[in-house]
């Protein structure tokens, strides 16, 4: 990683490290469980990460409103992937170098799995990042892992 860490966000699944794997490498799954991703657009083609595939996040309203796209620099089956941030319509591209979130998988039990995403990133402005940006993409990364939590605990 090129950027420093600024936020990890975690928490326990009670699903076993191979669900959570399928459901978070299926990428037409992420409006399933992101809070605010409408649609996703497959610029690669494919719909499962590997290194390489990009794709785009379409947030279709409210404040937010617009898109970012994302590739996978790395995936390493069962362990861990990590999408760098390409490109956005809300100006985070250009407040943050080098925005990559990683995704690591540490099984617990058979039926438990924790699921962590830590995101690194270079801010260009720290106080902008220390008071409001570092917090908000926590709680963002928080509820896309709350998220996927309820549509594997409640299948």
């Amino acid at each position: 990683m090129n950027g420093k860490l600024q936020w990890k966000a975690s928490s326990v699944i009670n699903a076993s490290l191979e669900d959570v794997w399928e459901a978070t490498q299926d990428i037409s799954l992420i409006p399933g469980f992101h809070p605010v991703v409408a649609n996703v657009e497959f610029l690669s083609g494919q719909k499962k990460r590997a290194p390489g595939v990009e794709y785009q996040c379409i947030v279709a309203e409210g404040p937010q409103k617009g898109s970012c796209v994302e590739k996978v620099i790395e995936n390493i089956p069962y362990e861990k992937t990590s999408t760098l941030s390409v490109s956005d319509t809300w100006g985070l591209s250009k407040m943050l170098k080098d925005f990559v979130t990683e995704t690591t998988f540490e099984k617990i039990s058979e039926d438990r799995t924790v699921l962590i995403f830590t995101g690194y990133y270079e801010p260009k402005s720290k106080i902008l990042n220390a008071l409001i940006l570092r917090r908000k993409m926590k709680k963002r990364g928080m509820d896309v892992i709350l998220g996927i939590k309820k549509m594997l605990e409640n299948k």
